[in-house]
């Protein structure tokens, strides 16, 4: 089910690239397209009962990082061309920008180390409803209603979303 609403999404972004718009538009569009399916994963999955603790976290090391990641890269990517200026920018600028990556995973090292080597001893740890902290997570605006939370699905969705922009600096700065 999931991943076929996961393929309709990559298709709508695809539609959404070839719109004749300026790229801060269509990375807002993209964005709502993102958001959309995940609250659309969401209805589906908020009342769900895992059955099995492997199911709750393929839910929330794969699946959900499947959606929310591409919402993640979009807020970045729309700071990026916002905020800054929103014009073509300096060699200079990309290059600090294509440090963000190592600097996350240097600030969250040892899950990012974890998570990359496929390692699984804390998955349950990490990746289901129980383990949620209030206290401890910091979650995108996809979590502000509090369902479907881990305490670390969200760092899965920053990764996914900082790898993503980095391919897309690693571009920008192909071409200049």
């Amino acid at each position: 089910m999931w991943q076929t609403l996961h393929t309709d999404m990559l298709d709508d972004f695809a539609v959404c690239r070839k719109m004749e718009m300026p790229e801060t538009e269509q990375v807002e569009w993209a964005w709502k397209i993102a958001s959309r399916y995940w609250q659309q994963v969401k209805e589906i999955y908020k009342d769900y009962v895992f059955t099995e603790c492997q199911k709750e976290v393929a839910f929330y090391k794969v699946i959900k990082p499947a959606f929310t990641g591409y919402i993640e890269f979009f807020s970045i990517l729309h700071e990026a061309l916002e905020l800054h200026g929103g014009q073509e920018k300096s060699y200079s600028f990309w290059q600090h920008e294509y440090r963000r990556l190592e600097q996350f995973s240097a600030r969250h090292r040892e899950f990012v180390e974890y998570y990359v080597s496929g390692r699984t001893c804390y998955d349950l740890q990490y990746f289901t409803a129980g383990s949620y902290s209030q206290d401890y997570v910091i979650s995108g605006p996809y979590d502000i209603d509090g369902n479907c939370i881990s305490s670390h699905d969200h760092l899965v969705a920053s990764l996914l979303g900082e790898e993503m922009y980095h391919g897309y600096v690693k571009e920008k700065l192909a071409y200049q």
